[in-house]
């Protein structure tokens, strides 16, 4: 993350089934995110206080290959970033952090059925995140 430091994130997905072909499955996103600033201002002071970043989107997941229980995938979204910081409003940069964003993501990782029905799996994730000025890239591990 370009701005933040001592962050962390919290998330929800929920499959909502494949769409076109088995393979690429239509996906509901909700995701928080809370950090202290690390950044500085005009004069190259540093700014005390911290933003969250609160945002729904969709997604698609396509599944690349199917190896046995692992299956790797890829996919690509949009959302909305709803902005929110503790920074003095007198500080220029106070309004960056604020308000309602628009955002792309794409990401990739790979998933481990748990069960031989695929109801359940584990996974882990390296997904980019774009919109400014909060852009981030995170790691996620997790189940479906």
């Amino acid at each position: 993350m370009e701005h933040g430091r001592n962050g962390w994130e919290l998330g929800a997905d929920l499959d909502l089934g494949s769409v076109i072909r088995p393979a690429v499955h239509l996906v509901a996103e909700a995701n928080y995110r809370h950090a202290d600033f690390a950044h500085r201002n005009v004069g190259g002071v540093p700014l005390e206080g911290s933003f969250h970043d609160f945002s729904v989107g969709a997604a698609a997941r396509l599944t690349v290959i199917r190896i046995a229980r692992f299956e790797p995938y890829v996919g690509a979204g949009i959302g909305v970033h709803f902005l929110g910081t503790d920074i003095a409003k007198s500080q220029p940069v106070h309004d960056d952090y604020t308000g309602a964003k628009l955002g792309g993501e794409y990401f990739g990782g790979v998933s481990f059925d748990l069960t031989r029905d695929r109801r359940w799996s584990l996974y882990g994730e390296v997904r980019r995140m774009e919109v400014s000025p909060v852009s981030r890239t995170t790691y996620r591990v997790g189940f479906f």
